[in-house]
């Protein structure tokens, strides 16, 4: 969880109908970083489980996301941020989320893209928005989108929605949640960081490029089987 993660989950929050019970795929909070977002607090009057492989603080279940504990149809709202970078068997874990994800139900999912190697405890993959759409097939209607420069996004992320998720009126909260995005993941960098950014951009492109492009958010792709 980063900041990015936290206003992306932030927008879902206030712009979908994120029901209960929800579950939070990668729940450990590994450092004292991570304390600072919330995610269970967006969903205090909610059932709330953080499910991981390994015991810890944030979370209640422990579990792969390979082969969750979970029933069929039976999560309202699941989240998974930069968790699937590390999980060998992509294509089991996505089956999985399909399998538990009620008809009705939202799953937001982000990966790291432009980012350093992380074990936790293995750092396996990266992924583009047409990789995520690939791998959400079995969903009708989706969001795909990115964050940073095109050619090398920070951030790639979907929301994906149940095949019997309201839709009369999904096309005015899809634009509501591209507004509240374009407020919530919007980071304010100070002079000092400015600065400092600039000084490396003298001698890199690469720092000075990620900085420049930090909170352009795109909404890369939406489908719909209407």
């Amino acid at each position: 969880m980063n900041f990015f993660d936290y206003g992306l989950l932030k927008s879902c929050v206030q712009a979908f109908r994120c029901e209960e019970p929800v579950v939070e795929i990668g729940s450990l909070v590994v450092d004292d970083s991570m304390k600072a977002f919330d995610v269970r607090g967006c969903f205090v009057e909610k059932n709330f489980f953080g499910l991981d492989l390994r015991q810890g603080f944030g979370v209640d279940i422990m579990g792969d996301v390979g082969t969750l504990p979970l029933l069929p149809n039976s999560i309202g709202t699941l989240l998974c941020f930069d968790t699937i970078e590390h999980v060998w068997d992509i294509y089991a874990a996505f089956k999985e989320i399909d399998r538990v994800l009620k008809k009705d139900g939202v799953a937001v999912i982000s990966s790291v893209f432009n980012f350093k190697i992380h074990p936790c405890p293995h750092d396996f993959w990266r992924f583009t928005p047409e990789a995520l759409d690939k791998l959400t097939g079995g969903f009708t209607y989706k969001i795909l989108g990115y964050q940073g420069y095109r050619k090398r996004p920070r951030h790639v992320f979907t929301v994906v929605f149940g095949k019997e998720y309201r839709t009369q009126d999904l096309d005015s909260q899809i634009q509501r949640f591209e507004r509240l995005l374009q407020g919530e993941a919007i980071r304010y960098f100070s002079v000092f960081d400015r600065v400092r950014h600039y000084i490396a951009g003298l001698f890199a492109k690469k720092p000075l490029m990620d900085f420049k492009y930090y909170n352009n958010i795109v909404i890369h792709t939406k489908l719909f089987d209407k």
